[in-house]
């Protein structure tokens, strides 16, 4: 594809522009913001941009809707999905052509474009052209087609992401770079909740995906710093403010009890819901960190799936870095954990320990890096070649712990 590489980004550019997703997510609050906050700042945004469009009411040009207001919306990011839904629910005094589906499609970056089905002579019936098997039957339920697809429809998108993805394998090795530019859009278009899914795939040596991403974080994550060898450390770091929560995370969120809420993330976690891992492991990252949640996790760690061993192993090292006085014996048991022979779990137990940091664990990493000869082979995309190498996942990831405690030390 490096002959296609600038025709490819201006084409997706364009169509990720035409169906609006061209906004910044990093202006995005973090999603543990509550409800009572956001929704009087939408409530204002709202009117103050409902008054812009009274104001050029008589224009046909879609674009003279758009104004500053319509843009902070916008930037209100993720956190304000639900209430969106409330408002169009509560059947807002709007004017003009852009309405507050065209925000909720901006958030998401998704392509839900609605079409009134033909072939239904008898009846009126609406649905997501990508989602088709959401339907409503009038235009006054229109908003159902947004809270459908927040609440359930999302949950079909790894399993489309999957699909398109093996066809973009077929079309890498046929060489046919149009048909990749094609479905390349159709992945971008999924919106936000294919990050996940895509930075996998990235890690697992497929780089020329790295232009898809680097659209949909607008440039946050890219080339630089896939180079640096850090992608996988970089959406841990970022990717709260990309991730979408409904009603189902919102009351795990809401619960009071720390334990009980650990519980209810280790639940999202087992139901094996690939739309809901991310959510869950932010969930369990911003736990706080007093004994008896860490405590909790520890048995986690030991008794659940590999599943939930890694993510729990993940979001340890979040957890305490934000604690002090538990950093210690926690560090302690982590290294114990060492010997678990799962390399996936143990990946994320050395990247805790990374987190956590200190001298003293840099000596137990340099052991497992030395005696761990875990590896498999992966398939290297860049460049329109596909080259076979093997890699050392384990000492990898030992290898970034080291790195990234040596550079928190200077």
């Amino acid at each position: 594809m490096k002959n296609n590489k600038i025709n490819f980004s201006r084409i997706l550019g364009l169509i990720l522009l035409f169906i609006g997703l061209s906004i910044n997510p990093f202006a995005s609050s973090d999603n543990s913001k509550e409800g009572k906050e956001i929704r009087p700042i939408l409530n204002q945004k709202y009117n103050k941009w409902q008054e812009h469009c009274v104001e050029v009411q008589f224009s046909s040009n879609p674009n003279d809707y758009i104004d500053e207001y319509f843009k902070e919306i916008v930037d209100l990011g993720t956190p304000i999905l639900v209430y969106i839904i409330e408002m169009m629910k509560e059947k807002s005094i709007h004017h003009g052509p852009i309405g507050l589906g065209t925000a909720f499609e901006r958030i998401t970056k998704c392509d839900l474009s609605i079409i009134k089905d033909v072939k239904q002579a008898d009846k009126d019936e609406y649905f997501l052209i990508r989602f088709p098997d959401l339907r409503v039957s009038s235009e006054k339920e229109l908003y159902l087609l947004y809270e459908r697809w927040l609440e359930n429809g999302r949950e079909k998108i790894p399993e489309y992401y999957y699909d398109l993805y093996s066809k973009w394998l077929i079309y890498y090795d046929q060489n046919d770079n149009e048909k990749l530019k094609e479905i390349s859009v159709k992945i971008a278009t999924l919106g936000l909740d294919v990050i996940p899914l895509m930075i996998d795939d990235l890690e697992n040596g497929n780089h020329e995906i790295i232009e898809i991403i680097s659209d949909l974080t607008n440039e946050g994550l890219n080339n630089d710093i896939l180079e640096r060898g850090s992608a996988i450390d970089w959406w841990r770091d970022n990717r709260q403010r990309f991730v979408i929560n409904n009603s189902r995370v919102l009351e795990i969120i809401k619960t009071e009890n720390d334990v009980e809420r650990a519980k209810k993330w280790i639940e999202l976690l087992e139901s094996g819901e690939d739309i809901y891992k991310e959510n869950a492991e932010i969930g369990l990252s911003n736990l706080p960190g007093h004994k008896k949640v860490v405590d909790y996790l520890f048995i986690q760690m030991m008794t659940k799936s590999e599943r939930v061993r890694s993510s729990v192993a993940a979001a340890m090292g979040k957890i305490i870095y934000k604690h002090e006085g538990l950093k210690e014996k926690t560090k302690q048991r982590l290294i114990h954990l060492l010997k678990e022979n799962n390399p996936e779990v143990k990946r994320e137990i050395i990247y805790a320990l990374g987190e956590i940091g200190g001298k003293d664990v840099i000596p137990h990493l340099k052991k497992v890096k030395k005696s761990d000869n875990t590896k498999k082979t992966i398939k290297i995309y860049t460049n329109q070649k596909k080259i076979e190498k093997t890699i050392y996942p384990v000492k990898r990831e030992a290898e970034r712990a080291i790195e990234k405690i040596k550079r928190k030390r200077k």
